[in-house]
């Protein structure tokens, strides 16, 4: 795979997240604007007292489950409209990250798993992605709870309501989109730019090589170092190629799982400041992005580890 190829595909995806980022932003502008959010917070609120997290937090951190840029865009428009730095809301983005996961088991990791792995293999797959998105829940919600106070947004503020009309609230939703969007753009080119520098001088390649004497160390075999070598690249195309192999007699179900979770101890640090990292520092500013993604990092790794640990021990 050569290093045009990774470099247009770090920019396609810069291209297809700076377009979802803009409609997300657009989408939730007008959802204040109309004070369709304010309904959604009174829905979830008996939720939220009893998290003790305010409703407009929790609301994103709901959003989040079903797409995390709607809910990442709707925390970033509460920071705008309530003037808080990007310090105050770092509980909440913590808070959101296991949903995040949670979310791309549900709607992508497990259906391919069940497609390509059968009902057992699919079953397991969404087992270890459950059991790892709620112990990342347990450990980020015991840090906020104990380390991180949670900056609370002043009732009033929050019960401030002016009917619009649909022609205004859409005026007045791009324009805020437009001003919040050019400042996103700008921090996720430049962060891009670094990755893609690095790519350019083959740091991530030498990262490879340094990987397949140490999978032949531990017995990995032909089939289970490529689909490790593909995982570095792209998650979802190793686990079709995972499947392929173990449909064909190649891998056995143990094999797979300790591959996939393998390869995940070498692609997640890859993924992390690859893509998550110029993606948060662009709505969020790079300091706390980089916290973010290092306190993500920790305790993915170690979710990790002990799915590793249950795939070859216990399966």
């Amino acid at each position: 795979m050569n290093d045009m190829y990774i470099v247009r595909t770090i920019l396609r995806f810069f291209s297809e997240v700076l377009i979802l980022i803009f409609a997300s932003l657009f989408i939730v502008n007008l959802l204040y604007e109309l004070s369709i959010f304010r309904k959604l917070t009174n829905i979830i609120r008996p939720l939220a007292k009893i998290l003790k997290i305010p409703e407009p937090y929790m609301a994103c951190i709901s959003m989040a489950m079903i797409s995390p840029t709607v809910g990442y865009t709707m925390l970033l428009r509460i920071k705008e409209e309530h003037e808080l730095k990007d310090e105050d809301i770092f509980p909440i983005l913590l808070l959101i990250s296991p949903v995040t996961q949670l979310c791309d088991t549900l709607r992508f990791g497990f259906p391919i798993a069940l497609s390509v792995l059968g009902p057992i293999g699919g079953l397991i797959y969404l087992g270890f992605g459950l059991f790892r998105s709620i112990t990342r829940m347990i450990i980020h919600g015991l840090y906020v709870s104990k380390k991180r106070k949670i900056i609370p947004i002043r009732e009033e503020d929050n019960k401030k309501v002016e009917r619009k009309r649909i022609q205004d609230a859409v005026k007045i939703s791009l324009r805020k989109t437009l001003k919040m969007f050019k400042r996103i753009a700008v921090r996720f080119g430049i962060v891009t730019s670094i990755v893609i520098l690095l790519l350019i001088f083959h740091v991530f390649d030498m990262i490879g090589s340094l990987i397949r004497p140490f999978l032949s160390m531990f017995g990995f075999n032909t089939y289970m170092m490529s689909v490790v070598m593909i995982q570095i690249f792209h998650f979802l195309t190793a686990l079709y190629l995972a499947g392929t192999f173990y449909s064909q007699g190649l891998l056995t179900l143990k094999q797979v799982f300790v591959t996939i979770f393998t390869g995940n101890l070498i692609a997640i640090p890859l993924v992390h400041f690859r893509h998550y990292l110029p993606y948060r520092a662009s709505l969020f500013g790079f300091k706390v992005a980089l916290r973010w993604t290092l306190f993500d990092l920790c305790t993915s790794m170690f979710t990790n580890i002990i799915a590793l640990l249950i795939a070859i021990y216990v399966l």
